[in-house]
C-alpha cells in the first residue's frame, strides 16, 4: 500500500521504510497521534517518538528487536508478529490497552494502573505474567501462551478472564469477587477450578482433558458451556438464573444427572 499520512496519523505499509525515513515523516508531521506499521522488513528499531503518540500499532516487522521509550500519552500500544522483539520498555501511566500477538517477549514490564484490557497470544517464550493493576476495570486474554505456569493475583479490578491452549497452567488462582465472564480452553493440566464468585455471569469450559470437577455454581450464572472434558462426570445443579446452557463431547454427563428447571438447553453429539 505504501505511505498515508494525515495531520494526526500515519499508516506505513513499505517494503522499503527505515528508521531514518520514518523519523523524517515525524517531522513532517508534528503533533502526530497514530502510528501503525505493517509489513516493514527493514526496520529494526524505531526512532524516538513523538510525544504527541496515543496509538502506536506495529504490525509483521520481523526484524524488529525493540522499542524505543513510549511517550506518556500512549493510550494503545499493540505489536503483532514481530517475532524478534524480546521486551518491552516500560509503559507509561496512561496506558489503557496493550496487545502483544506472535513476539518472543520472555517477560512484561510494570503494567500501569490505567490498564483497561491485556492480551497476550502466541507469546511462546513468555513465562510469567506482572503484578496487576487493581483500580481500573480489566479484560485478560491469553492465549496459545505455553511457557506460563501460573497466573498472578488476581486483583479486584479482573471482571473477564479468557485463558486458551496455556498448556503449563496447572491451576487457576482465587477468583475475585468482580469477576463476571471466565472461559477456560484447551488447558490440559487444570483439573479443577477454584471457587466461582456470586456475580459470574458467564462461564465456559471446554477441550479441558483432565479436568475432573467444576464447583458450585453461582446463583448469577446466565450463560454455561461445558464441553470436550472426557473425565468430567459430574456436574453441579444448575442455577435458576441460566438463560442458556450447552454441553457436548462430554460422555461422563448423562441427560439423566441434568435439572433442567426454566433453560433452554442445547444437546449436541456426544452426550
Amino acid at each position: 500500500m505504501g505511505f498515508n499520512a494525515n495531520t494526526s496519523a500515519i499508516f506505513c505499509d513499505q517494503h522499503e521504510l527505515t528508521k531514518e525515513k520514518l523519523a523524517a515523516h515525524f517531522w513532517e508531521h508534528p503533533g502526530l497521534k497514530m502510528l501503525e506499521l505493517d509489513n516493514c522488513p527493514l526496520l529494526t528499531s524505531l526512532p524516538t517518538l513523538p510525544d504527541t503518540l496515543e496509538y502506536l500499532r506495529v504490525y509483521n516487522c520481523p526484524d524488529l528487536t525493540h522499542l524505543p521509550g513510549l511517550p506518556p500519552m500512549l493510550r494503545a500500544l499493540e505489536i503483532r508478529n514481530s517475532k524478534k522483539l524480546g521486551s518491552l520498555p516500560q509503559l507509561p501511566s496512561r496506558l489503557e490497552n496493550l496487545l502483544v500477538v506472535g513476539c518472543d517477549v520472555t517477560s512484561l514490564p510494570e503494567l500501569p494502573e490505567s490498564l483497561g484490557c491485556l492480551r497476550l497470544h502466541n507469546c511462546n517464550a513468555l513465562s510469567a505474567l506482572p503484578a496487576l493493576p487493581s483500580s481500573k476495570k480489566l479484560r485478560i486474554e491469553l492465549k496459545n501462551c505455553p511457557a506460563i505456569s501460573a497466573l498472578p493475583v488476581l486483583t479486584p479490578a479482573v471482571y473477564a478472564l479468557q485463558v486458551d491452549n496455556c498448556l503449563m497452567l496447572s491451576e487457576l488462582p482465587e477468583l475475585p469477587s468482580s469477576l463476571l465472564s471466565l472461559t477456560i480452553e484447551h488447558c490440559n493440566g487444570i483439573s479443577r477450578l477454584p471457587k466461582l464468585p456470586e456475580l459470574l455471569i458467564t462461564l465456559v469450559v471446554s477441550s479441558c482433558d483432565h479436568l475432573k470437577t467444576i464447583p458450585v455454581l453461582p446463583s448469577a450464572l446466565k450463560f454455561f458451556l461445558v464441553g470436550a472434558c472426557p473425565v468430567l462426570n459430574h456436574l453441579p445443579v444448575l442455577p435458576g438464573s441460566l438463560n442458556d446452557f450447552v454441553i457436548y463431547e462430554t460422555p461422563g454427563i448423562t441427560k439423566s444427572e441434568l435439572r433442567v428447571g426454566q433453560l433452554r438447553i442445547q444437546f449436541k453429539d456426544g452426550i
